[in-house]
């Protein structure tokens, strides 16, 4: 059984992860199993055939959002890339991610810190005070945790736990598929 104890919602996304439609039906009731939200990001050259396909899912409160801006992620990777940092855990990215938790603060917004999360992120939300005091959340690619959890020993194997469980389940979903299509290539293949 997975443990999910530190963490607060689960997150899907179709662009950075490629996460097949058939997939969030899936997620979903995995999160609900677990009694966590489970988000999907919106984002990037795909965002309104994503809005689309979730809107005809059934998954309106979106919709009720509207457009109000009622939280902030960063996301480090292709932050970093655009700066042609080293890596999500450098001085400048980290001081980026900074000036934007500030100006959401200053507006009584949260923000949450994403993108290529390491053990290396731990040992910098521990030495950084301020970062630590300005990101309310953490998120890997599946998991958003508290920044307080996310710090606690053994929370980024759990994280990494529960993505691991949920690409084993699209694994096995898409192996059943291949191999019975598979079979039928060479069912059809002894028919000529």
């Amino acid at each position: 059984m997975t443990e999910v104890s530190k963490v607060v919602s689960l997150k899907g996304e179709f662009e950075a992860t490629g996460l097949p439609r058939d997939s969030v039906p899936a997620e979903a009731a995995f999160a609900a199993r677990k009694n966590l939200p489970y988000l999907v990001k919106i984002g990037g050259c795909e965002a309104k055939s994503d809005m689309r396909f979730l809107m005809m899912q059934g998954i309106d409160a979106i919709l009720d959002a509207g457009e109000k801006l009622t939280e902030v992620t960063v996301g480090r990777s292709d932050l970093t890339a655009s700066h042609r940092g080293p890596d999500v855990d450098c001085g400048e990215t980290i001081a980026m991610v900074k000036r934007v938790a500030r100006a959401a603060r200053d507006r009584g917004l949260p923000t949450t810190m994403g993108g290529s999360v390491n053990a290396k992120t731990i040992a910098v939300l521990h030495n950084d005070g301020e970062l630590r005091e300005l990101v309310s959340q953490v998120e890997t690619r599946k998991c958003v945790m508290k920044t307080d959890a996310f710090l606690q020993p053994g929370a980024l194997e759990q994280a990494f736990s529960v993505e691991k469980t949920l690409l084993e389940m699209q694994l096995a979903y898409y192996n059943d598929l291949c191999e019975a299509a598979a079979d039928r290539v060479r069912k059809l293949s002894v028919r000529l």
